[in-house]
């Protein structure tokens, strides 16, 4: 394929991305998606780990095309993440997961400053799993998985490397570097 037949297949499956999510957000709404079956969307409760892949999306396809239902949707799933941010009992080390993808992500586009707030309380918590004896940030709260860190552990440590630059404290990037 040549350059130009490369950029007008991207263009052509972006814009097929565009469509789909643009319908499909017809039946998700602001809602928590997790799995498909035949067609059927099902949703987890607030606190799950994946709830910030969908607005994210969402925040994805608005900073391209400027769709303000879309934006709408991607900023009442980020207030609903407030329950578990100020639950801290429900969260894991998959904060990064759920506040990068929408609160990060909202910031950077429109500088809402209720979003950067709740970004940082989020990287905060995240460094309250530090395990300071181990150098590592422990992945779940279970009593028997105390000492566990995964991979996910480390897929979330770019909160903490965007923390670190918001805020100026060294602190964020130094546990983060620790981490890995």
């Amino acid at each position: 394929m040549q350059d130009a037949e490369q950029l007008q297949w991207a263009e052509d499956k972006w814009q097929q991305i565009i469509g789909k999510v643009s319908l499909t957000s017809r039946r998700i709404g602001d809602s928590f998606p997790y799995i498909s079956i035949d067609g059927q969307y099902y949703n987890e409760e607030p606190d799950w780990w994946t709830n910030g892949f969908w607005p994210g999306l969402l925040w994805l396809i608005y900073r391209e095309n400027g769709d303000e239902r879309l934006r709408n949707l991607a900023d009442s799933v980020e207030r609903q993440l407030d329950a578990p941010l100020h639950q801290y009992e429900t969260l894991h080390h998959d904060v990064g997961f759920m506040w990068s993808l929408t609160s990060v992500a909202q910031y950077k586009l429109l500088g809402n400053p209720d979003s950067r707030r709740r970004a940082l309380t989020a990287a905060s918590h995240l460094m309250g799993r530090y395990n300071a004896k181990g150098h590592f940030i422990r992945a779940w709260n279970q009593p028997e998985r105390v000492g566990w860190a995964i991979i996910d552990c480390l897929m979330n440590l770019g909160l903490l490397y965007w923390a670190s630059e918001v805020t100026g404290d060294p602190r964020y990037r130094h546990l983060a570097m620790e981490h890995s």
